[in-house]
């Protein structure tokens, strides 16, 4: 089949190529680039405000599959990437139970090839995803998988991070590293340093301006993370009105960091 693409914005970084132009594509391969002329496509292609350029890659994808599909699967989150331009993605460990195994491997491999966009995959560091006992990554390899990561939490034990770290060259696995200290980071919101205090300041200084119950309700919920349920509790407020409250004290917020100069 031959289809004719008119007037597209064509983009190839590896040519420097960044052009309006024609792409003629014979058998689903592209034949011409450039000024085209082709009577005889099949499909002819307005082009006109759309991109046309290789698949994108996404390196960070949550297929949550399997486990957790009531929310996504292989085939729900390709099609959404293919939706996006993205041709190929390399999927999470953090589904259910975590893919630390070779068997879960083969068989997420096997049924992405039905899928709207290439999948690569990633196994799991540790056994669980639990950060004390290292999978076995030469078999997780061998299985198919192209990365090791236990996606958003980090490795807890120095020494199997180490390890992996030393075995993951060797099985040409590329190591993704969630880098995080949990002790440091418990109950952080911001990383610290001047700007932070700075602007810690710029908004407490903000929400103690405010009329009591709003400078209250927004500190109850943005500095001590309390739910809409338990403030509302608390003040004698519906959750409806607690939600109106915050909505417009975002509002003023965002007005006062303007005004100051963060935003």
């Amino acid at each position: 089949m031959t289809v004719w693409i008119r007037g597209a914005r064509v983009i190839d970084p590896s040519q420097g190529l960044d052009q309006i132009g024609d792409l003629l594509l014979r058998e689903g391969k592209i034949a011409q680039v450039g000024q085209v002329e082709a009577a005889d496509a099949a499909l002819v292609i307005d082009g006109q405000g759309l991109v046309a350029a290789p698949g994108l890659v996404d390196m960070h994808v949550h297929l949550r599959d399997p486990g957790l599909t009531y929310k996504e699967d292989v085939f729900s989150g390709c099609r959404a990437a293919a939706a996006g331009g993205v041709t190929s993605l390399l999927a999470m460990p953090n589904t259910k139970p975590p893919m630390d195994d070779p068997a879960l491997v083969r068989d997420l491999l096997a049924r992405a090839r039905e899928a709207d966009a290439t999948v690569y995959t990633a196994a799991c560091v540790t056994k669980g995803m639990q950060g004390k006992e290292l999978a076995d990554l030469a078999a997780l390899k061998e299985a198919g998988a192209i990365a090791i990561s236990d996606d958003g939490v980090p490795v807890g034990s120095s020494r199997c991070l180490l390890e992996a770290l030393r075995l993951a060259p060797q099985l040409g696995l590329v190591f993704t590293a969630h880098c995080e200290d949990l002790d440091l980071a418990a109950g952080g919101k911001m990383h610290d340093g001047a700007v932070a205090r700075e602007l810690g300041e710029c908004i407490r200084r903000f929400v103690a301006a405010l009329p009591a119950r709003e400078g209250n309700v927004f500190a109850r919920r943005y500095f001590f993370t309390e739910s809409i349920e338990d403030i509302a509790g608390r003040y004698g407020l519906t959750a409806n009105h607690t939600m109106v409250l915050l909505s417009r004290t975002r509002k003023k917020l965002k007005a006062h960091l303007t005004k100051e100069g963060y935003l």
